[in-house]
């Protein structure tokens, strides 16, 4: 049995100090559009007290030869660490120039700053992106970073509806992880205890403070995980499906399946071995309560007779139909 891992983690400031090793680097900043980015950006030149080149990364990174561009312009530049702000598709996109750039660099380091937690994608050996409405899929042990750092800052800006959308990606990766062929005895442990902390601090929390930001920033941690060890299934082929026919956002399909498969998983009494009644109507309960958040376009996929045969046509040829 083989895990892959980050190297090091770290949490608000005190998370920069795992950037003292490397204090004579030169680095590369690479962020999402989003101002919160500026934060992280600040305080490393403040911490240095040095320039540092950077990029923003917008809606060209749904382009596959954008990022071919992007690793012709880098190549030459003198820097040995790139550091990445930004959520998910931020991360994945910048692991396909990261993974071609650091062929060519020695003792080169990877560092990610999640600014969104949920998708899991600081901590996964996957890469997923959309091109031409397709998800465009690659995994690899080296698309892994080697430092993860939450500064939980970040999150101030977020609404609560985004922080629990991105949430409901990370649990149902926790949840998938255990009915999939390649759940092992690790991917369990992660799984099943990640969703019982989700049951036990986080449902009914409505105390936006650090050890609730550094909870959440574990869940997507462990989500990215078990997304990476085990992989995904049912859930995520229909939320895949989902968010090509409608264009509705990958967290927003996923929540919107997620009440569905855990009534499926129920049914047929496959819950029952990981967790109690209480447990199971807890998450039956607030999964519900999601579901019904979710935009009328999603609903009327499923009660359109043709839609919904055309969602169940592109997920089951969907890559995590399993």
């Amino acid at each position: 049995m083989k895990q892959n891992f980050v190297n090091q983690l770290g949490f608000g400031s005190k998370g920069y100090s795992l950037l003292l090793d490397k204090k004579n680097s030169n680095y590369f900043f690479i962020s999402g559009e989003n101002k919160s980015h500026y934060i992280i950006k600040k305080k490393i030149r403040t911490y240095f007290k040095k320039k540092i080149g950077s990029i923003k990364i917008g809606r060209d990174r749904n382009s596959e030869q954008s990022i071919l561009r992007l690793i012709k312009n880098l190549k030459n530049k003198k820097f040995n660490t790139i550091i990445v702000s930004g959520g998910g598709s931020v991360i994945d996109y910048s692991k396909r120039i990261i993974f071609e750039i650091r062929k060519s660099k020695k003792n080169f380091e990877f560092i990610v700053f999640p600014s969104y937690p949920g998708s899991g994608a600081e901590t996964s050996i996957a890469s997923i992106l959309n091109y031409n409405d397709q998800k465009n899929i690659k995994v690899n042990e080296n698309f892994l970073p080697h430092k993860v750092i939450y500064d939980t800052e970040m999150y101030l800006s977020l609404s609560k509806n985004k922080i629990f959308k991105g949430l409901n990606d990370s649990i149902a990766h926790c949840l998938e992880s255990l009915y999939s062929f390649n759940k092992n005895t690790y991917s369990n442990f992660l799984g099943i205890n990640s969703i019982r902390i989700f049951i036990r601090d986080i449902i009914n929390n409505k105390k936006f403070d650090t050890n609730f930001f550094n909870l959440i920033s574990l869940l997507s941690f462990n989500g990215g995980l078990a997304q990476s060890n085990s992989g995904t299934n049912l859930c995520h082929a229909l939320a895949h499906a989902a968010e090509k026919i409608t264009k509705i956002k990958h967290n927003e399909c996923v929540t919107f399946f997620l009440y569905p498969y855990v009534l499926y998983m129920h049914r047929n009494k496959k819950l029952i071995k990981f967790f109690d009644k209480k447990e199971i109507n807890k998450l039956k309960q607030y999964f519900k309560e999601e579901h019904n958040k979710c935009s009328k376009k999603l609903k009327e996929l499923i009660n359109n007779k043709e839609q919904f045969n055309n969602l169940i046509l592109l997920a089951r040829n969907d890559i995590c139909w399993r």
